[in-house]
């Protein structure tokens, strides 16, 4: 798959009934750092087609006659789709496009790649991380369920070339997570800090960035609770323009006394609220 091209966060299609070689497709996916999309065997071409345009995907792996065909099918309404893979080989014989891959061949590629790069795949799994995604994340799925901030990028925020500066999109992070807590949440962010002076400070931030923001762009930014701490709140801010993710915030915070700047127990109303939503989500 990297010999065709698949890298880092990109989208792999994976069609088909549940089938080791398709299992063993997902993990090939995830040690690249690349995502698996499987979609259901019986999914018609036009469902098929929505998916391969709106993950963008190049490359997808099926099963079998049925599904090749369906892929060719919508090959033409697709932009990104360059290779499809395929596993049973019967009824396939006489099929000439280019397109087309059996997946043993695709082995022996492979095969052949590494006996090349002898430390390439030990490389890219080394290049992983927990905060990777697994699976594909739509803007759909998540602001049916939970909480998104609406922003746009203005003329301040970018660069000469209209594009918008890393320290900015932290800024919205930060942003986000203040409107949260008081429009979402219920707990109005400022009389933390000030009237119960309980700080909420960042012990560790960063962010992936899948594509760039512009001027202009409208963002909706989707917080997502990883997990909640005695004294900690690790979230993920997925950051959306359209249902595309440009860009994925990691924060983890701490609830602290502001006056003695020691860390403490998070306060009981902020507990009960974050596991509601979390539960929401879920």
């Amino acid at each position: 798959l990297a010999r065709h091209g698949l890298k880092r966060d990109m989208n792999l299609a994976i069609v088909g009934n549940n089938r080791p070689r398709l299992y063993w497709s997902m993990a090939a996916a995830q040690s690249l750092g690349a995502i698996p999309v499987p979609i259901y065997q019986d999914a018609v071409a036009d469902e098929i087609e929505y998916v391969l345009n709106n993950a963008e995907i190049s490359h997808a792996i099926v099963e079998d006659q049925e599904q090749v065909d369906k892929l060719l099918e919508i090959l033409p309404k697709t932009s990104a789709l360059k290779h499809i893979y395929y596993d049973d080989t019967r009824g396939l014989k006489n099929y000439r496009e280019s397109v087309l891959i059996e997946y043993n061949d695709l082995r022996a590629i492979g095969e052949d790649y590494d006996s090349k790069n002898k430390t390439f795949f030990d490389d890219e799994i080394n290049k992983n991380k927990s905060s990777d995604r697994l699976v594909p994340i739509s803007k759909k799925d998540l602001s049916r369920k939970c909480w998104g901030f609406k922003a746009t990028i203005r003329h301040g925020q970018c660069d000469p070339a209209g594009i918008a500066y890393t320290p900015k999109l932290f800024d919205l992070l930060n942003v986000t997570v203040e409107e949260w807590y008081s429009s979402c949440l219920g707990i109005n962010y400022y009389e933390i800090i000030g009237d119960r002076r309980t700080g909420l400070g960042y012990v560790k931030a960063s962010a992936d960035f899948f594509q760039p923001c512009f001027l202009g762009d409208e963002l909706e930014i989707c917080p997502m609770i990883n997990r909640i701490g005695t004294s900690s709140l690790s979230l993920n801010l997925h950051a959306f323009n359209n249902d595309v993710e440009r860009f994925r915030g990691h924060l983890i915070t701490v609830a602290t006394d502001l006056e003695s700047h020691k860390s403490i127990k998070l306060p009981h109303d902020i507990l009960e609220a974050l596991n509601a939503y979390k539960s929401n989500c879920e």
